[in-house]
């Protein structure tokens, strides 16, 4: 018999994805040149660190919006604290390959509210094709006055709504698939086995239904509206950070377009955290836009810290204390008393 997934993070995941930022950071540097990545890092002003942090929180807050909303359009009921809890600790997976890890949120949820995979998978899915749409939209927003990717920008809005069409088609194309795998599944196994199929192929079909309900009509709009603005809150901070190193070249339209664009660029190379992509395509964009090689490796680095390192921080940080809790809960009380003794004597 199968072992059953568990909850659970482990430090170890986050090895490879420390590998890479080194090796990621350590081009940037050598890049930067030193001596002068040094200057760079000693102008940044600290006061802009608050607002560039608050930005982030900001981020986070409506995408735990979002989440609560999906929750609610699937019929989920899960304590608002315990929905908080687990939704934070989902990132302290953002920096695996293609955030895949974040279905731990999944595990987290059917452990602790019974709700079931078919149910909660479909919503981290959403979360992601949302993001995607929303980080579109706002590359869109950039190319109304600098027109250096445009071209990209139209490659990568087809493959999103061919994307967002497939994914709205899924229960039609999952009934199709229950039919298939339950009819080969008949001719093959025992019976035992053939109902254990039905039932995997029933738990797809549902999950494929409740992901369409998910992104088709109000819950697609109000999705990707909130990403929008979830996404716009880093492009802002994108923006103070080179503020905070005395670099207002670029006008907020501008950062716009190369934090969002980038940090697609980071999402379609499924690297953990888009890690390596995310930051050579950031500083490539900025020089390009004549930012300084030595501010733009300095901003890039402090963003990326302020975002990604943040978020997987806050993340762990969550779980840890989420799980302490869960553990006190469950221990007995210091009042708890043993049952007594029972002795049996004889007539």
């Amino acid at each position: 018999m199968q072992r059953e997934a568990k909850a659970r993070f482990s430090a170890g995941k986050l090895v490879l994805p420390i590998v890479l930022a080194a090796a990621a950071y350590l081009a940037l540097l050598v890049y930067g040149r030193f001596g002068d990545l040094g200057e760079a890092f000693a102008r940044f002003r600290l006061g802009f660190l608050v607002p560039i942090l608050a930005l982030a929180l900001l981020n986070y807050g409506l995408r735990f919006v979002r989440w609560q909303y999906y929750l609610r359009r699937c019929a989920a009921t899960v304590p608002r604290w315990t929905s908080a809890a687990i939704f934070f600790s989902g990132f302290a997976m953002s920096v695996t390959p293609a955030r895949v890890g974040e279905l731990l949120k999944c595990f987290m949820l059917r452990d602790e509210a019974r709700v079931p995979l078919a149910v909660s998978v479909p919503v981290v899915i959403a979360e992601r094709v949302t993001d995607v749409v929303a980080v579109c939209v706002l590359i869109a927003l950039g190319t109304l006055r600098y027109s250096i990717a445009r071209g990209a920008f139209f490659v990568a809005a087809a493959i999103v709504i061919a994307l967002v069409i497939a994914l709205a088609w899924s229960p039609w194309i999952a009934d199709l698939a229950e039919r298939v795998f339950a009819r080969r599944l008949a001719r093959r196994a025992g019976a035992g086995e053939a109902g254990s199929a039905a039932a995997r192929a029933e738990a797809m079909r549902r999950a494929a239904d409740t992901l369409a309900v998910l992104l088709r009509g109000r819950a697609l709009l109000a999705g990707v509206a909130l990403g929008t603005l979830a996404w716009f809150a880093e492009c802002v901070a994108m923006y103070l950070v080179l503020g905070g190193l005395g670099s207002w070249r670029l006008s907020l339209l501008a950062a716009t377009f190369v934090y969002a664009l980038s940090t697609l660029a980071g999402a379609l190379s499924l690297l953990p955290g888009g890690l390596g992509a995310t930051e050579l395509g950031m500083t490539a964009l900025l020089a390009a836009f004549g930012v300084g090689r030595e501010t733009a490796v300095a901003a890039v680095v402090i963003v990326r810290l302020c975002t990604l390192w943040f978020a997987t921080g806050l993340g762990v940080a969550v779980y840890l204390v989420h799980r302490r809790r869960l553990a006190a809960a469950k221990a007995p009380g210091p009042d708890a008393v043993s049952p007594p003794e029972v002795t049996t004597h004889g007539a």
